[in-house]
């Protein structure tokens, strides 16, 4: 009988400490499953976050193809600015005025409407301090950018060294391929028109980031529009009479497209990663 207890105990015994082995063993493979889950999962994650780092870095020290980017962050506002000075325009960012025109213009061969147009919006806006103009030559010819600049800076001097006028430039490099874009037809446009509406949608996604801080609010136009006397009160009186206050996105000034758009310069940021995230995929502003 006692042999048979101490038999039993020793089964007993070895049972106890093989349940002990098999946790042990399972929770050696539970460890074993959780690293490789680790392994797995978080080596891309770790190594995307460095890719994203280093790609920062690389766009900062030598920009590249603009497809390639998700944020305009790595774009200063100097690379773009091509008047007035450094020093006109971090004044002009530390005393915000209430509102900024933003328009892009390009060469044509037939005639040339911005000069005309911008006598006409700064007769329009008179002797006001609180508003100003900023114009991007979105041309990918250099020599009529620098022409065009020139010649801004001798015909408006008055309104560069008033900051009312700001001039930038967005270099080809920082736009897609034109024949990856061309590619894009889900739209049923022919590739010229679908490069044309994407590169549009670029354009005013550089003048929007450079616009940003500039003013309280931006208003979108064009390089061939005119506008009346009394359109600056009019939108004055508008804004602070039924705006003002109250929850909004855009008001219409116009009902030609994007023209006489105005947004709440603080969105602007925003609104300009949006055109550059999907410059391809929607279908352009009219």
């Amino acid at each position: 009988m006692e042999r048979h207890a101490t038999v039993q105990r020793r089964a007993q015994s070895s049972c106890a400490s093989c349940d002990v082995v098999k946790v042990a063993f399972g929770l050696a493979a539970l460890l074993s499953v959780l690293l490789n889950f680790a392994v797995v999962v978080l080596s891309p994650l770790f190594q995307l976050a460095c890719d994203l780092e280093a790609g920062v870095q690389k766009v900062k020290l030598d920009p590249v193809r603009f497809q390639a980017w998700s944020s305009l962050e790595p774009v200063d506002f100097d690379s773009l600015r091509l008047l007035p000075n450094s020093e006109l325009e971090a004044a002009a960012r530390k005393a915000p005025r209430w509102l900024f025109f933003g328009l892009s213009s390009v060469h044509r061969k037939q005639a040339e409407y911005l000069g005309i147009t911008l006598s006409h919006l700064f007769d329009a806006l008179g002797e006001s301090t609180d508003t100003g103009l900023v114009v991007h030559l979105a041309d990918f010819d250099e020599n009529w950018v620098f022409q065009s600049r020139d010649w801004l800076r001798n015909a408006f001097e008055d309104e560069v060294q008033a900051n009312r006028l700001h001039v930038i430039h967005a270099p080809e490099r920082l736009y897609p391929a034109k024949e990856q874009i061309m590619k894009n037809t889900k739209y049923g446009d022919p590739p010229l028109r679908q490069w044309w509406r994407a590169k549009q949608n670029l354009d005013y996604a550089f003048l929007m980031w450079y616009a940003s801080g500039l003013a309280k609010y931006y208003m979108q136009l064009e390089d061939d529009v005119q506008v009346t006397p009394s359109f600056l009160p009019t939108v004055r009186r508008f804004m602070n009479e039924k705006v003002t206050g109250d929850a909004w996105v855009m008001a219409a000034f116009s009902k030609l497209g994007f023209i006489g758009k105005l947004f709440d310069a603080a969105r602007l940021p925003k609104l300009a990663e949006f055109l550059l995230i999907y410059h391809a995929e929607a279908s352009g502003v009219r």
